[in-house]
C-alpha cells in the first residue's frame, strides 16, 4: 500500500460495539451443585474464549462470577477452577480498592 496509509489502523464499528457488549458478561452459579457449576464454567469459557479472540488487544473478557454465600463450596470451586485454566485469571486486588 501507500507509505502515507502504512501506520494508519482502523477498527470496524462491529468490533467496538462487541467490545462493549462483552463488558458485563455475568455469570451466576446460584443453586448450582460442584458439578453443575463446573460444567457451566467450562461450557462458558469457549464462548469466552471466541469473544475474546475477536476482540481487539488486550484480548481479555471480563466475567463476574455470582457464586453465593452458605457454605463457600462454590467459592472453592470457583478459585480452584480459576487456577487450574491458564485462559483465566483473578482480578487484580488493587482494582477492588
Amino acid at each position: 500500500g501507500e507509505v502515507a496509509n502504512l501506520y494508519k489502523t482502523t477498527k470496524p464499528v462491529a468490533v467496538q460495539s462487541s467490545y462493549q457488549a462483552r463488558r458485563d458478561i455475568l455469570i451466576d452459579l446460584h443453586g448450582l451443585t460442584r458439578e453443575e457449576a463446573l460444567s457451566t464454567l467450562n461450557e462458558s469459557l469457549l464462548g469466552w474464549i471466541d469473544i475474546a479472540m475477536k476482540g481487539g488487544y488486550p484480548w481479555v473478557v471480563p466475567v463476574t462470577i455470582v457464586c453465593g454465600g452458605g457454605n463457600q463450596m462454590l467459592a472453592e470451586t470457583v478459585k480452584n477452577w480459576i487456577k487450574q485454566n491458564n485462559e483465566v485469571a483473578n482480578v487484580p486486588k488493587s482494582l477492588y480498592r
